[in-house]
């Protein structure tokens, strides 16, 4: 109905004069697919609490910039365009008071601050771990782990972080460490912890 609707609306914009009422559809025709996307991520299967935090993050900061960029989509800005000036700052007001809400919804119902999804960011292995992010995440979970233990397996990840693919999920990752018949490095399989298995416990912990 949405997409007919924009369709038309499209289809409109190619023509000598269109509404403001016009614009607003192909606008939402086009921020909606922020959203689309953010909504496909976290309800795949392979998505994790390490997910969350960076997917609502990435939502807010797409609208944050379309806000200051005033970007409402190519076809939106050649729509636009055949507004008058009237028209064009109506049509402006409309489209900031639709960021404005959107980004306050999104405030008003999801914790950007919330410790434990920022503490387990560390987690998604975008990087090489650091120690203080690591422990603190063990804290803040209050998890029994041998912490000597800990800080071995601490340096022998990062020692082997290069050979971790880039492209996987998190979770993905995190099985190419503790699975046995996938890591790629084979010397170091045998320094890794085999009796607690910490990275496993941190998963089913965050997941």
């Amino acid at each position: 109905m949405c997409k007919s609707a924009a369709d038309a609306a499209a289809d409109s914009s190619d023509e000598d004069e269109v509404t403001v009422f016009e614009c607003v559809l192909l606008f939402l025709h086009n921020i909606m697919q922020e959203f689309h996307c953010a909504i496909l991520k976290l309800e795949n299967e392979s998505a994790t609490l390490l997910d969350i935090l960076e997917v609502m993050s990435r939502l807010r900061s797409q609208l944050n910039l379309r806000r200051a960029d005033r970007f409402y989509g190519h076809k939106t800005k050649q729509a636009t365009r055949k507004l008058s000036a009237t028209e064009q700052s109506k049509f402006a007001t409309l489209i900031d008071c639709f960021f404005e809400k959107a980004i306050l919804y999104l405030e008003a119902n999801f914790d950007f601050d919330d410790p434990v999804l920022s503490h387990t960011s560390c987690l998604r292995l975008s990087g090489p771990l650091e120690w203080d992010a690591l422990e603190g995440l063990v804290n803040k979970l209050a998890l029994d782990i041998d912490e000597d233990k800990l800080y071995q397996d601490y340096t022998v990840l990062n020692s082997v972080f290069e050979f971790i693919l880039e492209n996987l999920a998190p979770d993905k990752k995190w099985n190419r460490v503790a699975d046995q018949g996938v890591h790629p490095v084979q010397q170091s399989q045998e320094h890794l912890c085999q009796d607690d298995k910490w990275c496993v416990d941190l998963a089913a912990e965050v997941k």
